[in-house]
């Protein structure tokens, strides 16, 4: 069970940092290391001892294998072996690949449509920091197609039956490599431990202990204070903007409409399950906080929050009560 609350932490719960920021444990009983993934930095802090390097290496390597096949493109990839063949035929793949576009179609029909592995196209238009041109969106956007997506248990394969639409797992492909790698360092003994990858944080649960995460600064946060998020365990997942500025966040695009959204500053979703906590926070950050918020509460074990830009946090009903704020200690952070 998820318990959370925003304040300062105890000084026994290293490491400390944000979700996406650089990592300096607080303590010499951690030891971390850090490298790209496929474009995106992987960090894992594990308990120093004999047994810290080796375990990292594993956690590594899972990661990177789980990429590998589940890339849109390049070799060894079985999903892009599934779209060099949309519209023509389907493609025997691995259950778990299955299973995991089974769940993006899923939280499609769940996010009305906020949540789309077709959209690649749209998202590579807006990375270039420059605002596409109108015909290329609407090019960008017809190339989308959740809807033409197949999973066929029977026959074990997976087919696009539109040619042009493409499957990109995105975030939702990092947070099943955290997921396995968790898993791999779990059943190697691994108890406490913290994988970050890109917006995403697994953290291994330790009875009696709480991760220490802290949440931007809002209105009447004063000097020397901080909001903080404290959890025993699970999925972190943040939305924020890449390049660091308050404002909205204009790098996350609603493949419904083709635009960047403009309505928050900052979602974040906790859940004991990686895939979802990535699916549920990019849904929130596109649906805004009403109907984000609202789906939400209807999901088990899901916890989420907002920061809208005016910089006031407004939570789900298991956070809301909890939200505090206190000063930062002298000692380094937890």
């Amino acid at each position: 069970m998820l318990w959370l609350v925003v304040l300062c932490a105890l000084a026994s719960c290293a490491p400390a940092s944000t979700i996406r920021g650089d990592v300096t444990p607080g303590s010499s009983e951690w030891s971390s290391s850090a490298s790209i993934v496929a474009g995106h930095p992987l960090r894992i802090h594990l308990r120093s001892d004999g047994s810290s390097e080796s375990l990292a290496g594993l956690a590594s390597s899972a990661v990177r294998e789980v990429q590998r096949r589940i890339a849109p493109t390049g070799e060894g990839s079985l999903l892009a072996g599934v779209n060099r063949e949309a519209g023509r035929s389907p493609v025997k793949v691995p259950e778990d690949l299955r299973v995991l576009v089974r769940r993006a179609l899923a939280f499609y029909l769940l996010t009305d449509g906020a949540v789309d592995i077709t959209d690649g196209p749209l998202r590579g238009l807006w990375d270039s920091g420059e605002s596409p041109s109108s015909e290329s969106v609407r090019a960008a956007m017809a190339r989308r197609g959740s809807d033409v997506i197949s999973v066929d248990e029977l026959e074990g394969s997976l087919s696009v039956q539109r040619a042009g639409v493409t499957l990109d797992l995105d975030t939702m492909g990092r947070a099943y490599a955290v997921a396995v790698a968790g898993q791999r360092l779990e059943t190697a003994g691994a108890d406490r431990y913290r994988i970050d990858y890109g917006e995403l944080s697994v953290l291994g649960e330790d009875p009696g202990k709480m991760w220490k995460l802290p949440l931007p600064d809002g209105p009447g946060t004063p000097p020397r204070a901080r909001r903080w998020l404290r959890v025993a365990g699970g999925a972190v997942s943040v939305v924020e903007r890449s390049d660091g500025r308050v404002g909205p966040l204009l790098d996350v695009i609603d493949p419904r409409t083709g635009s960047p959204t403009r309505s928050l500053s900052y979602a974040l979703v906790v859940s004991s399950d990686p895939v979802q906590s990535a699916a549920i926070a990019r849904g929130l950050a596109i649906l805004g906080r009403t109907r984000g918020l609202e789906i939400i509460e209807t999901l088990e074990g899901v916890e989420g929050l907002v920061i809208d830009l005016a910089g006031y946090i407004h939570a789900s009903s298991g956070l809301r009560t909890a939200l505090l704020q206190e000063p930062l200690g002298d000692g380094p952070a937890p």
